[in-house]
């Protein structure tokens, strides 16, 4: 598997696409290398599990097959990312599973009840000693996270990436965001919601990419956007985005 860069995400939307099941809710493998085909063919080379796919509830006892259905069905050009979690115990259990895998880095599924900052920054870090490799942080609810334990995971090498998801009514007045990028820069980090709020995070804040639903559908449209953003055409991106 490939690396998640900051160059990487500058050439590719982040796709985050749903996980196809049979009726029995077994894993499809057909289906899902069906859906993963489409994305790919319309420009798209990462594509992270997480959310859209449902994972937060996946059963434990199938996690090393959607594993291997996950090394399976991209091309070999393209970047893969599993998710882990929320909870704590899940995710080391996924751990223990991951590290015999190729993926280069997986996300963890953001545990809003229950937890801490502290909290967060022990977990982040047990996981990624136990994977052996560092992990997507998914920052999508306010006070989920302290900036400066995210600035200590970064100084620690523990982050691959972050995902930033935080709603505002207004994407371009976000105090939070502009500490974060104060304290640990935007290469690292894509815009989490999708279109909507992308080409502000990207052209105000300096975010390399973003994650999308959408690009599942038209993969080449989100494409076309990501890449107006990257060369200043910001008429053209507004209009695929809208």
């Amino acid at each position: 598997m490939h690396a998640l860069t900051s160059d990487a995400v500058r050439r590719s939307v982040i796709a985050v696409p749903p996980l196809a099941r049979n009726a029995d809710l077994s894993l499809n493998l057909e289906q899902n290398q069906r859906i993963v085909s489409h994305i790919e063919a319309g420009g798209v080379s990462i594509l992270l599990y997480g959310g859209n796919a449902i994972l937060y509830h996946a059963a434990p006892s199938e996690y090393s097959q959607l594993l291997e259905l996950l090394s399976e069905v991209a091309s070999s050009q393209s970047i893969v990312i599993p998710s882990v979690g929320p909870a704590y115990g899940t995710m080391m259990d996924q751990a223990r599973m991951l590290k015999d895998c190729d993926f280069e880095t997986a996300m963890i599924l953001p545990q809003k009840e229950i937890s801490t900052s502290s909290g967060i920054v022990r977990a982040v870090s047990d996981f990624c000693q136990e994977f052996q490799r560092p992990a997507v942080l998914y920052i999508k609810h306010e006070n989920y996270i302290d900036v400066e334990h995210v600035g200590r995971l970064m100084e620690d090498g523990l982050l691959s990436a972050i995902k930033y998801a935080i709603v505002r009514e207004h994407p371009g007045q976000d105090d939070y965001l502009r500490h974060l990028i104060d304290e640990v820069g935007s290469e690292l980090m894509v815009s989490g919601l999708g279109e909507q709020p992308a080409i502000v995070h990207m052209r105000d804040f300096g975010l390399p990419g973003f994650t999308s639903g959408c690009v599942c559908i038209r993969p080449d449209l989100s494409t076309q956007m990501l890449r107006a953003v990257h060369a200043g055409d910001n008429v053209a991106a507004e209009a695929i985005r809208h």
